[in-house]
């Protein structure tokens, strides 16, 4: 099955990218259905980081992250290394979307995306090149396969 495989970290710039890019037909409604993965993915990611950053920082009377001066507050300063590592972990894991139920969709939007024209620079060329090499790494696999 086709998938595509993002670092965590990048969910945002390719949400920015699809979010702004001019597509028409079909590949618009894969991406609508893309970036609704791809809000999951975010959610779930920082589901995640709120439970590491309740393991490193003090916690209110609700439970929820205390606040002082803007500033979430460390239980311990020796601490600071230690989160920003499982931070980075997390930054650098693998979310997986796979193309199922929507595969024409995602076909005709990465077809759109192949040959996209619009100028891109900063973040959305960043998330464009991202998405880009997700999907090529895809295909080359799934070429392997046959």
């Amino acid at each position: 099955m086709k998938t595509i495989k993002l670092e965590n970290q990048m969910i945002i710039p390719v949400f920015q990218f699809l979010q702004d890019a001019t597509l028409v037909g079909k590949a618009t409604r894969g991406r609508n259905q893309f970036l609704k993965r791809l809000e999951e993915k975010s959610k779930e990611f920082n589901e995640v980081l709120t439970d590491i950053r309740k393991e490193y920082f003090v916690l209110d009377k609700e439970g929820e992250l205390k606040v002082e001066d803007g500033k979430y507050v460390f239980k311990s300063e020796a601490d600071k290394k230690d989160l920003d590592k499982k931070i980075k972990e997390l930054d650098e894991e693998e979310c997986e979307i796979q193309f199922g139920e929507y595969s024409t969709k995602y076909d005709a939007l990465f077809t759109a995306l192949d040959s996209y024209e619009e100028g891109l620079s900063g973040q959305k060329a960043l998330g464009y090149n991202e998405l880009m090499d997700a999907f090529e790494a895809n295909e080359d696999k799934t070429g392997e396969e046959n």
